[in-house]
């Protein structure tokens, strides 16, 4: 489901760079170019992973940091539970197959065209006129309604054919059946297409006016299959306004809009990746008997950490009273120590949670916790997860662990220091 979500967010993304940089603009192989990377980028970016200088960076955590190795708690999956992931699959599966079954069946109905007419093979395309369709094109077939061939309209038809433009729609009907939850893709799928007539307009006119005038008059003698690249093609003012722009667009523009472009993406890879690292689960505490969020429990923490305020909070620290203490280091010269064996302890103590168990949740839940001058446990926060429940699990048993040798400097000074631990839950 993240995933997915991930995919929608940047092909939006990629779509308003486009319309604020590319549309409209007579740059029509970069504009085709960049529509067919809008329409694949987004299902390869969310598995792009930040280096770790870059992700510590973009998402506030502190760079120098002491992981500890990651521990792997493992659970069999729910026996009698209904399997909702594998039902959605299936569902999903239909979907697109439905959809793959109806592209299919509209390439049927041109080949059954294609073998109904007779069929006149040029020079590089096969001329089917008096076919009741068209005019319009598909792979390297042209057709035209009558006997009647306008040389006009089928220079239009050769420019697609030469471009190869039945590719680019044919991977798009592709992409929009494997990925049909993309709900973008089918506006890309507009956009290109108009693109395709853009481009296939500026090879062949020579006369802007009569060409103008031409589609036109075409308007309403037309007859089309879905497939096809249809000769008119609406909105017809759009594509007489790029009738008037067509011309070489010069170096310099084109580099500035390829810079701006890239610059804004990654920008977007940045923000995207960014805040899909950060914390989606929600703990809370009690302060008091107050409950309290994991945010106010930080902001009290803290104040304590610096005040030397003495009282106690349930829940995240496990009834911990808070004294005042140094500041926190991310290093020190001799690192804290556990006085037990840590994977076996929490292998042993911690349970996979029965909820995550049932609804087949996995992942990784990186904890961090201050070791203190006095070798307790201060401090534990979920940095990441993905579900409150395993998040609970994994600082309960993070609460019960033993003081630890705490960290000290060359000097023999105790200090505080900062840990990361990753826990992994995964079902068998």
């Amino acid at each position: 489901m993240i995933y997915l979500i991930q995919v929608n967010i940047y092909t939006a993304i990629m779509l308003l760079v486009y319309m604020l940089l590319l549309r409209n603009k007579p740059v029509y192989r970069l504009s085709r170019n960049y529509l067919i990377a809008a329409a694949v980028l987004p299902f390869l970016l969310p598995l792009i992973r930040l280096p770790e200088a870059v992700e510590s960076k973009v998402q506030a955590v502190p760079l120098l940091q002491f992981r500890l190795p990651e521990v792997v708690i493992g659970a069999k999956s729910g026996g009698g539970a209904i399997n909702w992931p594998m039902i959605a699959w299936i569902v999903y599966g239909l979907i697109s197959a439905a959809i793959i079954v109806y592209h299919v069946w509209n390439v049927i109905r041109l080949q059954k065209v294609v073998n109904a007419h007779e069929k006149e093979a040029r020079d590089g395309y096969v001329l089917i006129s008096n076919s009741g369709y068209g005019p319009g094109s598909f792979g390297k077939y042209i057709f035209f309604p009558t006997d009647e061939v306008n040389e006009a309209i089928l220079a239009h038809e050769q420019a697609h054919i030469t471009l190869k433009h039945t590719r680019d729609i044919l991977l798009l009907n592709l992409l929009q059946a494997v990925a049909w939850p993309s709900l973008l893709l089918g506006r890309i799928k507009k956009e290109i297409k108009e693109v395709h007539e853009f481009q296939a307009d500026a090879m062949a006119n020579e006369d802007k006016r009569s060409y103008a005038e031409l589609l036109v008059s075409s308007v309403l003698n037309t007859r089309s299959l879905p497939e096809m690249h249809l000769f008119i093609i609406h909105p017809l003012k759009r594509r007489i306004m790029m009738l008037q722009k067509n011309g070489k667009a010069s170096p310099m523009k084109t580099s500035l809009l390829l810079s701006s472009i890239l610059m804004m993406l990654g920008c977007a890879v940045l923000f995207v990746q960014g805040c899909d690292k950060k914390d989606v689960s929600k703990p809370t505490a009690t302060l008091n008997t107050k409950e309290i969020s994991k945010a106010e429990y930080d902001k009290e923490a803290n104040g304590m950490v610096k005040t030397g305020r003495k009282f106690t909070i349930e829940g995240y620290a496990n009834g911990q009273v808070f004294e005042e203490v140094d500041s926190v280091r991310k290093v020190a010269d001799v690192m804290p120590e556990s006085p037990i064996d840590m994977v076996q302890f929490l292998v042993k103590n911690m349970h996979y949670p029965e909820y995550a168990r049932k609804h087949n949740i996995e992942g990784r839940v990186m904890v961090k916790f201050v070791v203190g001058t006095d070798g307790s446990i201060l401090n534990p926060q979920i940095l990441r997860s993905p579900d409150t429940s395993v998040s609970r699990a994994a600082l309960e048993v993070i609460n019960k662990m033993p003081n630890w040798q705490p960290g000290r400097m060359a000097d023999g000074r105790l200090v505080n220091v900062e840990m990361y631990l990753p826990i992994v839950f995964k079902l068998k």
